[in-house]
């Protein structure tokens, strides 16, 4: 949580932005549907099989859609403060279920509400009751844009900044981690 802090506040908020492999499993497909119509531009940072269907997509419904590639760990804060919101539509396959996603936890500390499907580790993110990260279900790309739309609510949008970036210190700093590691 050192290295990942907010950025400016924009007074427009309308920045989504995806971390992470760009596989099946993370709901790339549902994060492309709920963004099409929105009006919001998308940064997509990381690389993976299904960029090119992505990139046709973006070209295909004239959406505002930047891909960034893999990103080294040390440039990542600066992507987080050009970002809004984050979104991590994982699903579930009989193979598949989102572990830990370090880049929530990156994107909170960044000072952004976050987006994710109710499953797996996302759980984790929402037990301790903050509205710094909106859950929908897997494959419902419609709640997803709903969930993104309120995300970007200009006059929530300071509250949800200060309430992601106070879940990730209190409840997911390296410290308390290891906290929490050393009691088990």
């Amino acid at each position: 949580t050192d290295l990942f802090t907010p950025g400016v506040i924009n007074s427009h908020p309308s920045t989504v932005l995806f971390a992470g492999r760009l596989v099946w499993e993370k709901g790339l497909n549902d994060l492309m549907h709920a963004t099409r119509t929105g009006g919001w531009n998308l940064i997509i940072a990381g690389d993976g099989p299904m960029r090119p269907i992505l990139e046709t997509y973006a070209t295909a419904f004239n959406m505002n859609v930047e891909f960034l590639g893999n990103i080294k760990h040390a440039d990542m804060p600066e992507v987080y403060r050009r970002a809004d919101v984050f979104c991590y539509p994982s699903l579930l396959s009989p193979n598949w279920v989102e572990q830990f996603g370090i880049s929530v936890i990156e994107a909170l500390a960044s000072g952004l509400q976050c987006v994710t499907t109710n499953l797996g580790a996302f759980e984790d993110f929402t037990e301790h009751g903050s509205d710094a990260v909106q859950t929908v279900p897997p494959m419902r790309w419609d709640l997803l844009r709903e969930a993104i739309k309120y995300s970007l609510n200009k006059a929530r949008y300071q509250n949800f900044r200060d309430e992601a970036r106070n879940l990730a210190v209190t409840y997911f700093s390296s410290v308390v981690i290891g906290k929490r590691l050393k009691e088990i």
